[in-house]
């Protein structure tokens, strides 16, 4: 039976344009470098440190830099530095951007974002923002957008700064004033976003007025990823020459002057930090990878790069310190007195779902199920870098309840199963709905639906309005050596309106060799409709035929389909001596006596005379007494002497006249 089936649920596919679900973030203040693209001894510091950068694997992750700010800029070194990545890393999609406002502090020590294009988008707006551009150093903002990334859940927002230098009381008051309103501009931005304070902050402890403005509570209130600013009793922490805190120390890579002017002393100040809001640190959409995001990973990918505790008070390219390479190390020595720090952030899931086909009809309880393949698509390199993706799936005329599940990005497919429910009959919608309410998600909405036609079960019968599968088909009594042909009906009852089709598969007959069927099996027999089978009855012997036919029947072949009732006709049938009315296997006077009794009329029967099963005795069936008469096949004188006999008992004109015939016709023979 032709089977039809609906094609899958369309699978939800992500943008063409597909970035690395993973960010990771650079803070670097650069001492003014790359001022020019001809000094070659520079470009090979910055391929050693940005090389080292994006060979950095944490959490699975090794990248290259998507957002950089950088502090201590010159009017062209930011477009410098974008060049000589583009070049390191074989890419055109390097580009700076600088602030809208004018800066006060001159053609240096300026402020910069240099971002990979290919990976991330200015947005809200498409610009960086001067935020207290009254100070000699202001505070830039800028947001970016993941590339196949949409809405303000995927916006990842920076602010960079470089705060004043120096602990006098002015320079104090004046990092806190600067820091005041980069949190009044950050509590501006809508609730739960994403967001880093980064830069070259140049505080001692973590007491000072200007850093306890960023810990502050409202929207943009930051923590340390590293929980490295306060103590769990909430009392200030000094980094400055505190050898406890060695690891995290960003200042200075020297000990000596160099001719850049940087600072000396070896590297005992923490200045340099990548602080984070809350929403940053929850896991969820963009977040830190590492331990203070829960799941996202179980190392810190935040670093100070260089440094693991070995260089406090020393040269960040000392001997002892085999954090980086040699060459790396020295690169850090020589391109400024900050270390760089690095953290990675993964990107809101993505989710994709693919269904597989469902049969459009189907028997009532067939199994039907729909496999729900539910993927977190975000490209990335690790299952760190992108949010666990968490979704519900839910069906509509279908068994059971919601189904949920949670998958990481590279870990392959989740399925779940959905089972149609099709206990009963009639045409039903089966949908497939899929959500996900992660921060960010790409996709978080999937709906497909197909329809089903659901069949109530054939319903054999041998007749078409009540269902009877069991019935006898008398034949009645057949000459021997003649055959007699008949049929029978099956039907399929119309149980509903959709009531399926229905198959006769086989037929098998017991009993008496005298029948034989004409079956021919038969594939969905419309509700409401039937089918005939002939058989035929050849008797040899004088003697009651009896057979038993089972017709093996099941529904259409379609899901579901299953054995019905069998069909059972129970035959009967008595072969007989033609001429034999009084059925005692001789043809003699009695027998012609019935038929001269019930000559020329309309009888129902053999026992009648009727031999040929016309329902009229005639001159055939006269014939066939004569031709059988006392097993001689030939009138003898024994006749001639019924024949009288009959005349004074049946003295109807008709009958003598018929037998005075049958006198003369035998006699012609002889």
């Amino acid at each position: 039976m032709k089977r039809t089936t609906w094609i899958a649920f369309a699978a939800l596919t992500c943008a063409a344009t597909q970035a690395w679900a993973q960010l990771r973030v650079v803070s670097y203040n650069m001492l003014d470098k790359p001022a020019s693209l001809t000094d070659s001894s520079v470009t090979g510091y910055v391929n050693s440190v940005f090389g080292g950068i994006a060979a950095r694997n944490v959490n699975g992750i090794a990248k290259r830099p998507d957002v950089i700010f950088t502090a201590e800029q010159t009017l062209t070194s930011p477009a410098n530095l974008a060049t000589m990545l583009n070049n390191l890393f074989g890419v055109t999609s390097y580009t700076s951007v600088t602030p809208t406002s004018p800066q006060s502090q001159g053609t240096s020590d300026r402020i910069a974002f240099i971002y990979d294009s290919s990976s991330v988008t200015l947005s809200s707006p498409a610009v960086a923002l001067a935020i207290n551009s009254s100070y000699p150093r202001p505070t830039i903002r800028a947001g970016f957008r993941p590339i196949g990334y949409t809405g303000a859940e995927s916006d990842l927002y920076v602010y960079g700064m470089h705060l004043k230098a120096s602990t006098g009381v002015t320079n104090v008051q004046e990092r806190a004033n600067q820091t005041l309103a980069t949190r009044a501009d950050a509590d501006t931005l809508p609730a739960g976003s994403n967001i880093i304070y980064a830069g070259d902050f140049n505080v001692y402890t973590s007491d000072e007025q200007g850093y306890r403005n960023l810990f502050a509570a409202g929207n943009g209130q930051a923590v340390d990823p590293l929980n490295a600013s306060y103590l769990p009793n909430g009392n200030p922490i000094t980094w400055n020459n505190n050898a406890a805190y060695a690891s995290i120390h960003t200042q200075s890579t020297r000990l000596v002057t160099l001719p850049d002017s940087g600072a000396t002393g070896g590297v005992d100040d923490r200045f340099d930090y990548q602080l984070m809001s809350r929403g940053l640190v929850d896991g969820n959409g963009i977040s830190y990878v590492g331990p203070a995001s829960p799941g996202s990973g179980s190392t810190h990918s935040y670093t100070a790069l260089g440094n693991n505790g070995n260089s406090f008070n020393k040269a960040i390219n000392d001997p002892t310190n085999t954090a980086e390479s040699p060459a790396v190390l020295n690169a850090l020595y020589n391109l400024s007195d900050h270390l760089p720090i690095v953290a990675d952030y993964q990107l809101p899931a993505k989710m994709s779902v693919v269904t597989t086909a469902i049969s459009t009809e189907v028997i009532q309880g067939a199994t039907v199920t729909t496999n729900v393949s539910v993927t977190n698509s975000a490209s990335v390199m690790s299952p760190f870098g992108a949010d666990a993706l968490d979704f519900t799936v839910v069906g509509t005329n279908t068994l059971g309840s919601a189904q949920v599940g949670t998958i990481r990005a590279t870990q392959g497919a989740s399925v779940k199963t959905l089972t149609v429910n099709t206990s009963t009959p009639g045409s039903k919608l089966v949908q497939a709905n899929v959500t996900s309410t992660n921060q960010g998600v790409v996709g978080g909405t999937f709906s497909a639906n197909a329809p089903i036609l659901v069949h109530s079960p054939a319903t054999p019968s041998l007749t078409d309005s009540t269902i009877q599968i069991d019935g006898t088909v008398d034949v009645g009594i057949v000459a021997i050596g003649t055959s007699v042909s008949g049929s029978f009906d099956v039907h399929n009852l119309a149980a509903t309106s959709f009531t399926a089709g229905l198959d006769l598969d086989s037929a098998s007959l017991a009993g008496s060799n005298a029948y034989t069927v004409q079956f021919v099996p038969q594939s969905n027999i419309a509700a409401g409709d039937g089918r005939s089978v002939g058989f035929t009855f050849s008797p040899t012997l004088s003697q009651v035929e009896l057979a038993t036919l089972s017709i093996l029947t099941s529904d259409q072949n379609l899901p579901g389909a299953q054995a019905r009732d069998t069909l059972t006709i129970h035959f009967t049938a008595r072969g007989a001596i033609a001429g034999d009315a009084d059925l005692n296997n001789i043809v003699d006077f009695s027998d012609l006596l019935i038929l001269a009794q019930n000559y020329e009329t309309t009888v129902a029967g053999w026992t009648f005379g009727d031999f040929n099963r016309d329902h009229f005795v005639n001159f055939d069936d006269l014939l066939a007494v004569a031709q059988n008469y006392e097993f001689t096949g030939l009138m003898t004188s024994s006749f001639d002497g019924d024949w009288q006999l009959a005349r004074e008992l049946v003295p109807e004109p008709t009958c003598l006249a018929a037998l005075g015939a049958m006198s003369l016709l035998t006699r012609r023979r002889r």
